[in-house]
């Protein structure tokens, strides 16, 4: 299994944790039949989980990257404008939960700034200090092999964010 799925499995098991939290994984753009001989694509999704927690969802695409920084080749460009566009609508949050395994940290970036950062930045991937400057950190925690994402702190911040704007986040942009 790779690492993303990894660390989608993982995320999954922290965030089952939270109580009165609703969470869906969507399925994965492919779908094969014939013992795995035959293969169809499907639409790709925008993101990879769905949640619902106070009034707000949350769309969030989850990446695992080693490194330090994620480059964009290793985000569709769908998935940016996309997750970018439904940013716009009160009580949706979506955005880029990113792991940096080798640096053993994890950040939410919304997709609004992610989209301004590809948009108008000259960079062809985001550094992990530009993560630490505009994202929130999440808490994780190292078991023995996997780890424990610490969410809950991060969809209060957020919600409360909503609460005080009339559903919407303050506008991140760098420049």
């Amino acid at each position: 299994m790779n690492k993303g799925k990894i660390f989608e499995q993982q995320f999954k098991k922290s965030i089952s944790k939270i109580p009165d939290i609703w969470f869906n994984r969507l399925n994965d753009g492919t779908s094969s039949w014939s013992r795995g001989s035959e293969t169809r694509f499907q639409a790709p999704n925008d993101c990879d989980f769905e949640v619902f927690f106070g009034r707000v969802l949350f769309l969030l695409e989850l990446k695992n990257h080693k490194g330090s920084s994620l480059p964009y080749s290793a985000i569709r460009q769908n998935q940016i404008e996309k997750l970018n566009m439904k940013s716009k609508t009160p009580w949706v949050i979506p955005g880029f939960l990113v792991f940096f395994e080798d640096h053993e940290r994890c950040f939410f970036l919304n997709a609004e700034t992610v989209y301004f950062h590809k948009i108008h930045g000259e960079r062809k991937s985001i550094p992990i200090s530009f993560f630490e400057e505009y994202g929130i950190e999440i808490s994780c925690k190292k078991l023995k092999v996997n780890y424990n994402y610490d969410i809950k702190p991060l969809f209060e911040a957020l919600v409360e964010e909503c609460e005080s704007n009339d559903g919407n986040l303050r506008q991140t942009y760098y420049l």
